[in-house]
């Protein structure tokens, strides 16, 4: 891991932890969605935690991905993670992004991080919209998480190398939990 991943990893405050709890299958899914409620900037090299609060979750988790609109002068100054409530963090993006100036081109067409995904974004070329793979499996952190720690503040953490001089804006991030 690079001296700038450990650091991501820092300020979420945790490393990835692996989740193999067997998920009951005599249950129906839901699929419930949560949107950050304002959009905000990442001063230059800073970390920003941009909160997502996650409430009437009734069941384990089975799929978790996320829908984020950033833009920035050159998308390759950031990384983005996801913290769960109980800070399960996954690394989703480090550096991606060549000189593109954003993920995703509207709140109405973001990139997307889900584990179904046919395209890593380590491969993801401008314009960077639509369904990508995060460096590490949402699986591995979330699958099978319990209500009473999936309900909660969830946070997408964008961290800003500072290369630029210029701020980077998450216009939105919206939280996608299958049970």
């Amino acid at each position: 891991m690079s001296e700038a991943e450990q650091r991501i990893v820092a300020a979420c405050a945790t490393t990835p932890k692996d989740m193999n709890t067997p998920l009951p299958t005599d249950r129906p899914s839901h699929s419930y969605t949560f949107h950050a409620t304002e959009s905000a900037r990442v001063p230059p090299g800073g970390v920003l935690h941009v909160p997502i609060l996650a409430t009437g979750i009734d069941g384990p988790l089975t799929d978790v991905s996320l829908a984020v609109h950033v833009r920035h002068r050159t998308m390759e100054d950031l990384s983005l993670a996801l913290v769960s409530p109980d800070v399960r963090t996954v690394l989703l993006s480090a550096f991606q992004g060549w000189n593109s100036s954003s993920y995703g081109e509207s709140p109405d067409r973001p990139l997307v991080f889900t584990d179904e995904a046919a395209e890593s974004i380590t491969r993801a070329v401008p314009p960077l919209v639509g369904v990508y793979r995060p460096l590490v499996k949402l699986a591995s952190a979330f699958r099978g998480l319990p209500p009473s720690t999936a309900n909660g503040t969830w946070r997408l953490v964008v961290m800003d190398e500072g290369r630029t001089g210029a701020s980077a804006l998450v216009v939105s991030a919206t939280l996608i939990l299958r049970t």
